[in-house]
Order: structure tokens, then sequence, then C-alpha cells
């Protein structure tokens, strides 16, 4: 295999310390890791693995490393790579975290890997500047230009085994991303603020599509915006509330209903992520959706029943989106946006 890929961990195991190798073969961890690459069709030979610290934490926690984050000025050298890594009270010592930063940098650039596998927390803060592995884990993130895929530390899986399958769908993302060391970005468009002609336009467009993804957000029981997408560079979205006001005139909005009816009563196959709650929101507008065929949800769901199913989740295994539920903030505006950079 050509593939190159590299695994960082925190910090030795205690096992690791004695046998002089990450995650050893012998540890419950190292195990459990050799079970997760036999799954994907990997072994160690097709891995490189390193670690952030080379020190282990009294108790192997990281908050026994923690400072105040007022004392952080004092113990920064601005000559070396600094990235805050969070503990629970303030921040990890930057006099252990920047010669470890630099070590790690420069292990990188020796091994120059196609992808990067962050194996929990404390590696994803330290490569990217960001944390919640919960939130994050499968989505591609970047180390200046290699290509970051963070997931549960080998640990987390041992004490959280319904983990796992998370874990070897990241693995197996990780396997393709590892074909090259280049990203498959999409570069996608999202068509917003229609004007009354647009909508005439677009749906002129739409009902000669041969399939249409749909998706409708609701608030209040009320739809309040509808998107389709004929295809995975193009979106249209459908306004029919802007903030807490109408987007449309009385007339027009009656307009934009007769289009979104007629969208959705053409020949297209329709596509939907739990297309139940969008098909019975419309029902009640007296919107029927035609040839509504493929719901991704179950046809996820009924391949990969041990893995969750929810929208988020599937962009993390399938596509290379950034992990999008983290832009906005819930009930705001797009002053909101908040990209993971």
């Amino acid at each position: 295999m050509t593939a190159k890929i590299l695994l960082v961990v925190d910090f030795p195991a205690e096992a690791d310390l004695r046998q002089g190798t990450l995650l050893s073969m012998g540890s419950a961890p190292g195990k459990e890791l050799d079970s997760i690459l036999a799954d994907v069709g990997l072994s160690r030979s097709d891995v490189e693995i390193t670690s952030i610290f080379t020190t282990r934490p009294p108790n192997g926690d990281i908050n026994a490393w923690a400072i105040d984050r007022k004392s952080i000025k004092a113990s920064v050298d601005l000559l070396r790579p600094w990235r805050a890594i969070p503990c629970k009270k303030g921040v990890a010592d930057p006099k252990l975290v920047q010669p470890a930063l630099e070590r790690l940098a420069n292990t990188i650039a020796k091994c120059a890997p196609n992808v990067i596998v962050a194996l929990g927390n404390i590696p994803l803060a330290s490569l990217c500047g960001v944390s919640g592995i919960g939130k994050l884990r499968g989505a591609l993130h970047f180390y200046k230009t290699t290509k970051v895929i963070p997931t549960y530390a080998i640990n987390g899986v041992l004490a959280n085994y319904e983990w796992r399958p998370s874990v070897v769908a990241d693995f197996l993302k990780t396997v393709r991303e590892a074909e090259s060391p280049l990203a498959d970005l999409i570069n996608r468009k999202i068509y917003i603020e229609p004007t009354r002609r647009d909508m005439e336009f677009w749906t002129e467009r739409l009902c000669a599509e041969e399939f249409l993804a749909f998706d409708i957000e609701t608030r209040a029981k009320q739809i309040t915006c509808i998107g389709f997408a004929p295809n995975r560079e193009e979106s249209f979205v459908i306004p029919f509330w802007f903030g807490n006001e109408n987007y449309w005139s009385q007339e027009d909005e009656v307009f934009a209903y007769k289009c979104v009816r007629k969208i959705c009563a053409s020949p297209a196959i329709k596509i939907a992520q739990n297309g139940l709650y969008d098909v019975q929101y419309l029902f009640k507008y007296q919107i029927p959706v035609v040839n509504f065929l493929h719901d991704t949800m179950l046809l996820h769901h009924s391949l990969y029943p041990a893995l969750q199913k929810g929208l988020d989740f599937l962009g993390s295994i399938y596509a290379n989106d950034r992990a999008w539920k983290r832009w906005r903030v819930r009930g705001g505006d797009t002053h909101d946006l908040k990209r993971d950079e």
C-alpha cells in the first residue's frame, strides 16, 4: 500500500513507556487498534504512530498540567508554534505544549503523510486548534495543507464500545483519503434570497431535472424555507421567513408556494433525509411530493444499523464538507456563522 497514514495520540500509556512503542501490541488499546485496522484492510505496517507528548501526565490526566489562562503570557515563547490545549481549568502549560508541538511538526514534515488521524480531543486541538470530538469526528480538517480526520481515542472506544462502529467508519474514510494528498473538495453554490423572476427561472429549471434532493426547515409549526438540489454542486433555497418577518408580499408568497407545488409534482426522482418529516409538512400545505423514492437516512440505516443516522453523521463519513452544524449558532442569523479555522 502506497498511501501514507499518520496516527496521532495524546501521550504514551504506561505500557507504552515500558515497551518503548505507542499503542503497544500487547496492551488492550494496542489490540483494539489492530482489530480496527484489520476491519478496514490495514495493518501496523500501513501506518505510522506518533504522540503529542513523549511523557505522561500524572494519572494520565492532562488537567494535571493545566494553568490558568491569565498565566499564559508568561509561559508562551513567541518564537515557537503555539495552540492552546483546553483543560477543565484553563489550558495545558505552554512550556510543555510548545516544544511538543514543535517536535510534532518535525515528525509530520518527515513522515509527509497523505492524511493524519487525530485520535481524540488533545490531538485535534493540537493539530487544528479546535475541540469537541463528538461533533467534529469524521469531518475533514487540515493541519496546514495536510488532511486531518479526527476520531475517538482508542481508550475512549474501550470505555464506550458503542463508539467503535463510528471509529471504523472514520478509518474507512481515512483509507480513501490516504490515496492522495489532495482533498476532493466540492465548490458548492447555494442560491438564496430569490426574486419573483428568479423563482420563475428556478421552477422551470428544476422541473426539468432527473433527480431532486429536497429539505425543509420549520419553526413554530410553519415552513420557514425549502431547498432543492439537482446535483451535488448546486442548491436553490426558497425562503418564506426572513428573521421573524415574511420574506414575500402576500401575492408573491402565494406565487412561491405554487412554484414549490409545481417542483414537487415534477417527474424528477425525489431524495430526502428523514423525508417523512418533510412530506407530512408539505402535505399540510396541500403540496404532494411525487416520485419520492429515496430516503438517505433509511438507506444508510438499512446498510449500517449500528451507526448513527443523523445528517451530520452521514456527512461526516460520506462527504468532505466541514462539520457544518458548528458554523452557525442554533436559532441565530447569518451574522452568527462560526467556522472552525
